[in-house]
């Protein structure tokens, strides 16, 4: 039998024996970082967390606070762990809360919730433990629950997409709400916001649902949590009109008193569907008599008055030329 003499291709052998290296190279670089991590993430550390403060009361009761915080709803605290207790706690299972019980505490009654209250009523730690806390003492009085109206006022911008316009104010459905919560608290609360929201390239009319803010949560209670707020949103469009006449508000001018020019040309702006609804009656052009009687420079510059949902572009000319004769 004859010898096979090919042999492996030298150049095939140096470029595994590289990849092999590389390889082994990166597997032990990927160990060293792993090792790094879970010798470390098992060592004790310590970090401060802002966990929600829940306060039970009972039921036809609430709570106002009497201290330099109007309203709290979270608590700095100093939280004790391994790395991975609290890479859980912080990323996987953020649950945490301080939950305070006053429901059998008498109404009308001032209760101050210590720091001791606070770290002792932290749940859901899973194997992590609070120690400590650099928030003051909490004082908090127990008040009867009232109920009340107020007005929605939304927080919302619409930004029309490039040639579109929003037509008038955005509407609020509904736009009074109920709150529950503390009497004396409640009645300090002329409004409540929607949260912040910002809609754009909008080219087409719209409803959009818009949380209510919850900043307030542990003391008070909203009858919904959310509104829908819509508006109308066309395409814009322009139309002029020519020899929109002047009038005079007040008073009929005498003979002796000359007005020129005594028409106009105007360029109205609205939505694709508002503009051809608008007429030239619609289109005030006005000076008031005795704007027109004190003036004494000759140049009067016209109050002009259209529609709601339209524009005026321009006026031309953009004054009046007075003369007495």
């Amino acid at each position: 039998m004859e010898k096979n003499n090919n042999k492996f291709p030298a150049f095939l052998g140096k470029g595994i024996t590289e990849f092999t290296s590389k390889k082994a190279l990166l597997g032990a670089f990927l160990f060293a970082v792993a090792l790094w991590f879970y010798t470390n993430l098992n060592q004790e550390f310590y970090t401060t967390i802002r966990i929600p403060l829940k306060i039970i009361t009972s039921d036809n009761w609430s709570i106002e606070f009497t201290g330099k915080e109007r309203f709290l709803n979270e608590v700095p605290i100093e939280v004790k762990g391994n790395g991975w207790q609290l890479f859980n706690l912080l990323f996987i299972n953020p649950a945490y809360e301080i939950v305070i019980d006053l429901s059998n505490k008498d109404v009308d009654s001032i209760y101050q919730i210590s720091r001791n209250d606070l770290i002792d009523n932290v749940k859901f730690l899973g194997n992590a433990r609070a120690v400590s806390t650099n928030s003051p003492p909490i004082t908090v009085r127990l008040g009867r629950i009232g109920i009340s109206s107020v007005e929605v006022k939304p927080r919302v911008r619409i930004i029309p997409k490039e040639g579109f316009l929003l037509l008038g104010n955005i509407r609020v459905n509904p736009d009074i709400i109920n709150i529950k919560g503390n009497e004396k608290i409640i009645k300090q609360i002329p409004y409540w916001s929607t949260e912040s929201k910002v809609f754009t390239d909008v080219d087409e009319p719209f409803v959009f649902e818009v949380p209510l803010k919850d900043t307030l949560s542990n003391i008070i209670t909203l009858s919904q949590k959310d509104v829908k707020v819509s508006g109308e949103v066309q395409q814009i469009a322009e139309m002029i009109f020519y020899d929109i006449p002047i009038r005079t508000k007040g008073r009929d001018l005498g003979d002796n008193h000359i007005l020129i020019p005594n028409k106009f040309k105007v360029t109205i702006r609205s939505g694709i569907d508002m503009i051809t609804k608008i007429n030239p009656q619609d289109i005030n052009l006005n000076l008031d008599y005795y704007q027109i009687l004190n003036d004494d420079t000759g140049v009067l510059v016209p109050e002009i008055i259209v529609p709601e949902n339209y524009k005026v572009l321009s006026i031309e000319p953009k004054y009046v030329y007075h003369y007495v004769r």
